[in-house]
């Protein structure tokens, strides 16, 4: 094959290339155009479904309007209610014991109220009088110390003066026995207290 045969082979080749690529072009094309077309009947048949069911719901609203409408008017604006004589009287007791009751009640809550006040001034009282009682004692005891203090006197317990009284017997005892160690401790004595 030479150099001109094989550039008309080319050509050909890129002509017929080139038309199967449009004519595959222009297949894609109708067949988009069928489905869009398949879709907008779709969305038509649709939308003609919607407003149906809208025609509908609307004719249904009315409909339940009109009806409660009615039923508005069938509604009597005054009920009358009759009472039988045997209910009257049982309302009349039942408001006689309602009347004894508050009665009652009314009675134990003002006896409770009085119960409270006595209660806090008995309490009140009973804690002064005690706090009285106590100062009072205090006071009786600080006005004897205070005379025993005057009195150049003072308190102490049993055990310490039979133990100081013991102690006392036991040295006059010993005093009499030893008399020239007596005569040394008085010496002592006088000494010492003299001090």
């Amino acid at each position: 094959m030479n150099n001109n045969e094989f550039n008309n082979h080319d050509m050909n080749t890129e002509k017929y290339s080139s038309q199967d690529a449009g004519i595959e072009l222009l297949h894609r094309v109708i067949e988009s155009n069928k489905a869009v077309e398949i879709s907008g009947k779709a969305i038509f048949h649709m939308y003609c479904d919607i407003k149906e069911d809208v025609k509908k719901i609307q004719a249904l609203a009315h409909e339940e309007n009109l009806k409660r409408q009615e039923l508005l008017k069938s509604i009597p604006n005054n009920i009358i209610a009759e009472l039988s004589p045997d209910v009257i009287k049982h309302l009349e007791k039942f408001h006689q014991k309602s009347d004894t009751v508050k009665y009652w009640f009314f009675g134990i809550l003002a006896l409770l109220l009085v119960a409270f006040f006595i209660l806090t001034a008995t309490v009140y009282l009973g804690k002064n009088w005690y706090r009285e009682s106590i100062r009072t004692k205090t006071e009786v005891r600080e006005e004897i110390l205070k005379e025993i203090k005057n009195e150049n006197k003072a308190i102490y317990e049993t055990e310490q003066v039979k133990q100081l009284e013991h102690n006392t017997t036991l040295m006059n005892k010993w005093m009499q026995k030893n008399p020239k160690d007596a005569e040394k401790f008085l010496k002592f004595k006088e000494g010492y207290e003299s001090r």
